[in-house]
């Protein structure tokens, strides 16, 4: 887990496992927006989880078992037909667009998903109403005449609620007409005022934010999602701070910057693959050793994660080895050339006649210590060792080092002696690993049983 943002890694965790982990956070979060999940909950981020289960966020959800009512996922056509129908056989008639917009639901999406609203009345078996066709002949002259009309009866510019609910056809015309309705109340002559909260928004601002957002879903945000996150302005001035009168105009911008901005970061992704390369092989190098140890006596994991109660906290031990002389923690450490030990935060590596400092590995190993104390029973021992997994790799001061320090060939010979005088009995060194996998997330085909 990282303790800065109390996330989990889910990189060893089973399908099943991290499925639970999401059900059981987002029933206890019921977050607005996935944004809000990913800040809230312990998982990690959500390309990450979308990356290992090889589909939608929303898919995740659903395979998790979050019941689809809870989700701000598109829905198939026949769900919003048979919204229809359902209102029509409520309403005893086809219902017009008002009887539609004061049932509660939007119009807008009939309007994108089947081109018009009468057009969902008919592929929903159900009659048109003739008042739908109001939207039709009605040009920029009229709107603007009806807009002026209305506001003078109000006593002040009309807002696009008031137009909704003043005017017989829907605001949605305004938007096919001028692009906003902030361009209607230009052309009528009204100034131009900011209402509302008082946020100003520039398109850079915007951009930003929305260039954020898609890479956190790794897709466009619907415009629901839009309206539901509060840090947004409304859809159709972000429309009007792009210029454009269609949002997929305004994600194909988006899509160019974050090409710009995902493109800074591959050559580190770069720089770091040798050094995964590196400490896989150096932990195949202490788990071969470790795969010559008496299976009668003991038991061996290689790479796991171990986690208290409820997730609060969780490592990735790299091997654990349960035997006779109780339970050892390594830690291997894949570096080449020599290491000189500092009794301070950092430590030094000569290799290639240049020296660099390397982060001493005494508090990652200690937190291992720290989270196995807190599962297992006082009395069973626990020894932590550091293991260099690169064969020719020297180690000088290991003294000033709190825990010790062996070569990756010397693993063998380190373990017989410490298991030499046995305090657990093989009865107790099942218990002991009874108690372990009940915390505990492993590879089963690294892992060795005593028979």
């Amino acid at each position: 887990m990282n303790s800065k943002n109390n996330k989990i890694s889910i990189s060893e965790l089973s399908d099943d496992m991290v499925l639970k982990i999401i059900h059981e956070e987002f029933m206890k979060i019921k977050p607005k927006h996935y944004k809000e999940f990913y800040e809230k909950s312990c998982l990690p981020s959500i390309p990450t989880i979308q990356k290992r289960f090889g589909m939608k966020f929303s898919d995740v959800l659903i395979k998790a078992g979050i019941p689809v009512e809870l989700l701000n996922v598109a829905k198939p056509n026949e769900y919003y037909i048979q919204k229809l129908r359902e209102l029509a056989e409520k309403l005893g008639h086809s219902p017009s667009v008002n009887e539609f917009r004061k049932a509660g639901y939007d119009q807008t999406v009939y309007l994108y998903r089947f081109g018009s609203y009468n057009n969902a009345l008919k592929m929903a078996g159900l009659s048109i109403n003739e008042s739908n066709f109001i939207n039709k002949g009605i040009d920029k002259k009229q709107i603007i005449k009806d807009y002026k009309q209305l506001s003078k009866r109000l006593g002040r510019p009309a807002t696009q609620k008031d137009f909704n609910e003043h005017i017989t056809y829907s605001a949605h015309i305004v938007y096919s007409k001028f692009g906003s309705f902030v361009a209607l109340r230009k052309e009528a002559g009204f100034p131009i005022d900011n209402r509302g909260t008082g946020t100003r928004y520039t398109k850079e601002k915007v951009l930003k934010m929305l260039v954020s957002d898609y890479i956190l879903y790794q897709r466009p945000l619907t415009k629901k999602e839009l309206k539901s996150i509060k840090e947004y302005p409304s859809v159709s001035e972000i429309l009007t701070l792009f210029k454009t009168t269609k949002i997929k105009e305004v994600w194909d911008e988006v899509k160019a910057e974050v090409i710009k901005v995902l493109g800074e970061k591959v050559s580190n992704r770069r720089q770091n693959y040798e050094a995964v390369i590196a400490g896989k092989k150096g932990e195949r190098n202490v788990a071969h050793n470790l795969e010559f140890l008496d299976k009668n006596k003991f038991i061996v994991y290689n790479d796991i994660i171990v986690y208290d109660e409820n997730y609060k906290l969780s490592q990735q031990i790299d091997h654990l080895v349960i035997g006779p002389g109780g339970v050892i923690s390594i830690e291997t450490k894949s570096l080449k050339g020599e290491i000189i030990v500092r009794d301070n935060e950092m430590w030094e590596q000569y290799k290639d006649n240049v020296m660099n400092q390397i982060i001493n590995p005494t508090q990652q190993v200690m937190r291992h210590e720290y989270i196995l104390k807190r599962i297992l029973p006082k009395e069973i021992p626990i020894k932590s060792i550091i293991v260099m997994g690169n064969y020719h790799t020297k180690v000088r001061n290991e003294n000033l080092c709190t825990f010790p320090i062996v070569n990756a060939n010397a693993i063998l010979p380190f373990i017989d002696e410490h298991s030499s005088k046995a305090v657990l009995t093989e009865q107790q060194i099942q218990c002991v690993n009874k108690i372990l996998t009940k915390h505990m997330i492993q590879n089963r085909q690294n892992t060795e049983y005593v028979s």
